[in-house]
């Protein structure tokens, strides 16, 4: 069995989110060699752009010089938003100006953690407003990331968001177009894309060691048997929750606490379940590992099979993503993603990871450690390839340098967008019930209307974007 933990003790014990596993980087053949990675790394301080992203970015006038602090203001300060307080707190050239939240505990908490410092919101528009903070931090469910982040680029803030970018393919290319237009910083949530250990992983993927790749796998795996994440009546709001502001753009519907902090990523409306949950960070390392950016095509089974509660989101799901062969290689693979709410064992003793299967072996990772398992005796005489990848800063120090330097970020708008595409692409196999074939060009699904629908959000009035 294993004996892992994800982060936040698998998200509130298995209830599934980013995980981090408390263990020391290795690197393992089944045939004994075990190989650390030097602790040295080249010198820059920041991974090589690809072609895709965005060019440099001018300055306007206001904005931060190198010795300068960044003024930030928070979006959504729940459980997620006070990890990144704490995070953004302990770097010396970061201040916490203002907090925002449509639940008054919340609020309450985040200015607490600031020394009082912070001025408290309702209403993110008015934080906004303020001519002096240079960026934004934005941890509010799903369905509002888009419309705040939008927002923001028009009022001339930088952006750090939480995974996945947007609720919708069409949210997160509204986010892309909008970015490039005002010619934002940003950076999406997935800081695990600035451990050492994804870019080892990366490296021996890259380097060919593990032969011609034709599957790789990522998964998911906890056990919420049977209650899940409860269910109880629709009842009123409580007092200091402004309950219609938080629904926002979603569907009005009664007030269930079921629904509300943290469990709304089991709800259609708000989340996408385990694979928008996870799916970005786990994702991340296979586009980056395999140098993909779309597939040709999603097929997904699954369901709500076992779970005794209200959510709507499976408790088990397979999808299966076909993609082209990629830069240097001269055969296609396919991505398999699984994720099981009823099992908490997952693959390779692992309850998450990426595997990478090769005709000479398999490269296993979670977030901090990797292995290489070996077919028999074809590794025989193999390097583990130096590291070349220059180590990451750290994610929201990267963010910080990044919005004074204009630089930008690893994990700008442009990539996160196809990460969370990968994401929902998945989601809408299982809920359309067929193959589908997608256009990566057009972001749309070849000859299929009802497809192509689940694309766009329908935002209840006075909402739009």
């Amino acid at each position: 069995m294993s004996t892992r933990k994800t982060r936040r003790e698998f998200l509130k014990s298995s209830a599934l989110g980013a995980a981090a596993i408390g263990l020391a980087a290795h690197c393992r053949t089944t045939h004994g060699q075990t190989t650390t990675a030097p602790a040295s790394r080249p010198a820059p301080a920041t991974e090589p752009a690809p072609a895709s992203r965005p060019a440099t970015q001018s300055a306007p006038a206001t904005r931060p010089g190198p010795s300068e602090r960044v003024v930030l203001g928070f979006i959504g300060v729940g459980g997620r938003g006070l990890e990144l307080m704490n995070d953004f707190a302990a770097l010396p050239d970061a201040q916490i100006a203002a907090v925002c939240d449509v639940d008054d505990a919340h609020l309450a908490e985040a200015v607490k953690r600031t020394g009082g410092k912070a001025k408290p919101y309702t209403d993110y528009r008015k934080l906004l407003e303020r001519q002096d903070i240079h960026a934004v931090v934005i941890a509010t469910p799903d369905h509002w990331h888009a419309l705040t982040a939008i927002h923001a680029m028009h009022a001339d803030k930088d952006v750090y968001i939480e995974k996945p970018l947007a609720h919708t393919v069409y949210e997160g290319r509204v986010m892309v177009d909008t970015a490039r237009r005002h010619r934002r910083i940003t950076q999406l949530g997935t800081q695990i894309h600035a451990t050492e250990n994804y870019r080892r992983a990366v490296e021996i993927v890259q380097s060919g060691i593990l032969g011609k790749i034709t599957t790789v796998r990522a998964w998911v795996a906890g056990n919420v048997y049977p209650g899940g994440h409860g269910k109880g009546p629709d009842e009123n709001p409580p007092r200091g929750l402004n309950y219609d502001m938080w629904l926002g753009p979603a569907p009005q519907r009664p007030y269930n606490r079921f629904r509300l902090h943290f469990n709304w990523r089991w709800w259609w409306d708000y989340g996408g379940g385990v694979l928008g949950d996870m799916g970005s960070h786990l994702i991340d390392l296979v586009y980056w590992a395999m140098q993909v950016d779309t597939p040709l095509s999603v097929a997904a089974l699954g369901g709500r099979y076992v779970l005794q509660d209200d959510t709507e989101t499976p408790d088990t799901l397979e999808a299966v993503y076909d993609f082209a062969p990629s830069p240097g290689r001269d055969h296609p693979f396919n991505l398999v993603w699984s994720h099981s709410l009823a099992s908490g064992q997952g693959f390779w003793g692992r309850n998450l990871g990426v595997a990478f299967y090769g005709t000479n072996g398999v490269l296993v990772a979670d977030y901090n450690t990797h292995e290489i398992h070996a077919d028999e005796k074809r590794m025989e005489g193999a390097k583990i390839p130096p590291p070349t990848i220059p180590p990451s800063p750290g994610h929201q120090r990267e963010f910080l340098d990044c919005v004074k330097s204009r630089r930008p970020c690893s994990c700008h708008v442009e990539r996160s967008h196809r990460l969370a595409t990968a994401v929902h692409l998945g989601n809408i196999a299982l809920r359309t019930g067929r193959r589908l074939a997608w256009n990566g060009q057009r972001e749309e699904f070849v000859n299929d209307p009802a497809a192509n629908q689940l694309l766009r959000p329908v935002y209840r009035k006075p909402w739009e974007i």
